[in-house]
């Protein structure tokens, strides 16, 4: 989890025009907080794509077609200082990887780096219209969904380059 907190900041202008605009000093805290979250969400799935080799759209937010991304930030309210963000490491369906192909020996999905091939898999069409790739055990007559683990990353990179972010962010702001 990385923690972005705003209250370090020193700011570079005079203590008189800090006193003279509150309110837009409050404005440009909270824009510089959004915009550096933003940053930094965007970064930490960045990473988590790279590492696992799977489409950057899985781990964003507002992904199309995934219930629930796996990069999250908390809320950031007006007077809000310090914001989280976190990353989850549930395993993501493989429908999501990319377009699936089913041949006779199984299904292929995805194209490039994130090409994936699971032996006897096939595709069924889901309630949704969308299809879905699963197998079945050779003891069952159960279906199971293919689901791919997401390996989690270290963010000691990300957080040591957060101020260097706030303080960039902060001074465009303050110029706005």
């Amino acid at each position: 989890m990385i923690t972005v907190d705003i209250n370090p900041i020193d700011l570079k202008h005079t203590a008189q025009f800090l006193l003279a605009f509150p309110k837009e000093i409050n404005t440009a805290k909270y824009r510089t907080l959004a915009k550096t979250v933003k940053w930094a969400s965007g970064q930490q799935a960045s990473k988590l794509a790279a590492e696992n080799a799977m489409p950057v759209s899985i781990f964003k937010k507002g992904a199309k077609n995934v219930k629930g991304f796996r990069v999250r930030t908390s809320k950031i309210k007006f007077n809000t200082t310090k914001a989280q963000i976190w990353a989850g490491s549930n395993s993501v369906k493989a429908r999501y990887l990319g377009k699936a192909k089913e041949s006779k020996r199984g299904v292929t999905v995805g194209s490039g780096r994130t090409r994936r091939f699971y032996e006897e898999a096939f595709l069924i069409q889901r309630a949704d219209g969308r299809p879905s790739v699963v197998y079945r055990n050779k003891n069952s007559r159960k279906i199971r969904s293919i689901t791919e683990p997401v390996q989690s990353v270290s963010v000691d990179e990300i957080e040591a380059a957060i101020p260097g972010e706030l303080y960039k962010k902060m001074d465009q702001e303050m110029n706005y």
